[in-house]
């Protein structure tokens, strides 16, 4: 019990480091800037967008990408996946 306690505890402090909250709000910029957002519209998606740690914002970016680059199937699948873990890895 003690041992599952102290894994989630490092994982929700990897969840919610300084560089994985910094990598959210990087995504969740982008998508207000590429959706050209301002003001109380800009600041709901903001907060809309951090409460899920960009992750929802990442996904939907990555999505669009493969689409624009018409992949379908395993490759789409493949390029989402990449693009996801490169949009929410911290920064090195």
């Amino acid at each position: 019990m003690k041992t599952v306690l102290t894994a989630a505890l490092l994982s929700l402090g990897v969840l919610f480091s300084p560089a994985a909250l910094a990598d959210a709000r990087s995504v969740c910029e982008k998508g207000a800037i590429e959706r050209k957002l301002t003001g109380a519209a800009r600041d709901a998606h903001m907060k809309k967008c951090m409460a899920d740690g960009g992750t929802a914002e990442a996904a939907a970016m990555c999505e669009a990408e493969a689409n624009r680059l018409k992949l379908t199937g395993m490759q789409k699948d493949s390029e989402v996946r990449r693009c996801m873990a490169e949009a929410l890895a911290p920064n090195r």
